[in-house]
């Protein structure tokens, strides 16, 4: 079995400070993407859609979690390397 193009595991994002209110866009969300593969991403207003869309894009880090596009993993880069 080949590796995923995308591999998203325990994702989570959270805004706000620890101790204060707290908002949580994603909570452990997880999927791979295959090569060659279509995706949709569907959802309720306020769902984390374009949240999750951000962290994938490194426009945005994850609180927690892995993102691996083709094989590297964007949450350990330093913003300079991920451009």
């Amino acid at each position: 079995m080949t590796k995923p193009v995308v591999d998203v595991k325990n994702v989570q994002k959270v805004y706000g400070k620890k101790g204060e209110n707290q908002s949580h866009a994603l909570k452990g969300v997880s999927f791979s993407i295959q090569e060659g593969e279509f995706v949709g991403i569907m959802g309720p207003s306020g769902s984390g859609k374009t949240t999750l869309l951000n962290v994938i894009s490194t426009l945005d880090k994850a609180t927690g979690g892995v993102v691996e596009i083709a094989g590297t993993d964007i949450t350990k880069m330093k913003q300079g390397e991920l451009s």
